[in-house]
This record gives C-alpha cells, sequence and structure tokens, in this order.
C-alpha cells in the first residue's frame, strides 16, 4: 500500500490521532503566539482591535478582494499544478471522514494561530514578503519539497500580510486566515478529488 493509500482498517484511529495532534499543536501555537504578541506590542487587546473608523469599510472590501483572489488562485492551481491537487488528495486521506465540528475547530484553531504567529509575532521584525516566504517554506508537501501547494500557501500569506499592514491591526488578517482555512478544511475532506 503507498504512502498517499492509508489502510483503511486504520483510517478512522489514524484520523482521530491526526486531529488530536493538530488540535494540541495549534492550540500551543495560539498560546504561545498570544503570549509573545502580548509581550511584544504591550497589550493583546491592541492587535485584535477593529480598524478605526476611515479603514473600516476600506478594510472589509479589501477582506473580500483577498478572499475573492484567493479563490481564483485555489481554481488556478487546481487546473494547473497536479502537485497542488495531489497534496489536497494526500491531506483528504490523512484528515479521512472526520466529524465537522472537528474540521470548523481545528480550521478555527490553525488560522487563529498561524495569523498570531505570522502576523503578530514575524512580520513586524521580517517585514511581509520575509514572513510571507517563512509561510511558504513551512507548507512543504509530504515529502519535504517545495510545490504548487507552498507557492498557494505565499500567496495567502502576502494577501494577508497586506492586510495586516494595512490596517494596522491583525484583526482582519486572523479573520481571513480562519475564513480562508474553512474552505480549505472543507475542500480538502469533502471536494478533494478522487484518486
Amino acid at each position: 500500500m503507498s504512502a498517499l493509500q492509508p489502510d483503511p482498517s486504520k483510517t478512522e484511529e489514524f484520523s482521530a490521532a491526526f486531529f488530536w495532534k493538530a488540535a494540541k499543536s495549534y492550540s500551543m501555537m495560539v498560546l504561545l503566539s498570544a503570549g509573545f504578541c502580548g509581550l511584544i506590542h504591550g497589550n493583546l487587546t491592541e492587535i485584535f482591535r477593529l480598524p478605526s473608523a476611515p479603514y473600516r469599510m476600506v478594510t472589509l472590501q479589501l477582506l473580500g478582494v483577498c478572499i475573492g483572489i484567493l479563490g481564483v488562485f485555489h481554481i488556478l492551481f487546481q487546473e494547473r499544478f497536479p502537485s497542488y491537487t495531489q497534496h489536497r488528495v494526500f491531506l483528504r486521506k490523512l484528515v479521512g471522514e472526520s466529524r465537522r465540528l472537528d474540521i470548523v475547530s481545528l480550521a478555527i484553531l490553525a488560522g487563529l494561530g498561524e495569523e498570531l504567529l505570522f502576523r503578530g509575532v514575524l512580520q513586524p521584525y521580517l517585514g511581509l514578503s520575509i514572513t510571507s516566504l517563512v509561510v511558504c517554506i513551512l507548507h512543504v508537501s509530504p515529502y519535504g519539497l517545495l510545490t504548487a501547494w507552498s507557492g498557494y500557501a505565499f500567496c495567502l500569506a502576502f494577501l494577508q500580510g497586506i492586510l495586516f499592514a494595512y490596517s494596522h491591526s491583525i484583526f482582519p488578517s486572523w479573520l481571513l486566515g480562519i475564513l480562508i482555512h474553512l474552505p480549505l478544511y472543507f475542500y480538502v475532506n469533502h471536494d478533494s478529488p478522487s484518486s
């Protein structure tokens, strides 16, 4: 049996173990990143503030544009890069037929944890491009290679970084992170092409 085709008799057990480990990892990421953000910014609530009144409508519009652009990227990457589709198939087999509540919980933890770490901790010091590159490198394929999935992660990180920089608040950035992770987990679990 290949690495991309787990043993069907162990899929449910493996899926539950995967979610437990992923939830613990993302929970730790949220807690540690929130702690660092509190130290770095002095006040954790400050980075979750809404943009000031003149920026609110534009920030929401920018949020909508970013989600639309990422949807287009998803379609283009899906059609142009077989490795992108293969990675989604791999993730689908990894998570198995999971409960929707598990998927939503993991998506929220992933979106919040990654945004706190990348936007709240790294981007103020490393800048937009280097932070986006770090995100790209951390989103490798199961084989440890940079693939189209990594490129999609770079595009996502870059757009979220622009939102963060423009609004001077992590709020729209982590909101976009959660909004993107939710459909991403549903794409992976319910919408991936069969192999």
